[in-house]
């Protein structure tokens, strides 16, 4: 009959014990995930301005160019735009990796990116003389791909999306 007395005394601290600890270790699963999805909604954000700014500062050299007849080229706005392209790019790398599991995400980035690139070359060639502004095959960031990559950035931005997915 001893064997099946239970000391309550003793059992009871160790309950109390592994809920604590349960709950514990919920919370701080919590957070990391909402720690997580806060670092991305900034990196969004941010990458979501320096699309914006590219397109300004994109916008701004075509035009002191063909307002100029070409004789003011824009070199400060040129060397902003390298400078917010290289930053868009690191934003790009890190939201890449962070964020392998969105499909959406997978050649948009880099699309925009790219188009980036090929403006800045694009611009150096008009310089030398060997492309005109004008001409159909100098490049420009896409306003469409710059406007849906702005759309799905902004579901990251506003919490739509999470790390760990949608969710709705």
């Amino acid at each position: 009959m001893d064997l099946c007395v239970f000391d309550w005394k003793a059992i009871t601290p160790i309950c109390a014990a592994l809920i604590a600890s349960c709950t514990a270790l919920y919370i701080s699963n919590k957070w990391n995930n909402q720690k997580g999805s806060e670092v991305i909604a900034n990196e969004a954000k941010s990458m979501i301005i320096k699309i914006s700014r590219l397109q300004s500062l994109q916008g701004d050299i075509i035009k002191k160019i063909k307002d100029s007849g070409g004789y003011n080229f824009p070199k400060t706005e040129l060397s902003d735009f390298e400078t917010a392209t290289k930053e868009l790019s690191d934003s790009m790398n890190f939201l890449g990796f962070a964020l392998k599991h969105d499909k959406s995400l997978s050649q948009l980035p880099s699309i925009v990116g790219a188009q980036a690139l090929l403006f800045i070359r694009d611009i150096g060639r008009y310089k030398e003389g060997v492309l005109d502004i004008n001409s159909k095959s100098f490049n420009m960031i896409n306003s469409n791909d710059a406007f849906t990559l702005t759309e799905i950035l902004l579901d990251y931005a506003m919490y739509k999306k999470s790390i760990s997915g949608n969710r709705s």
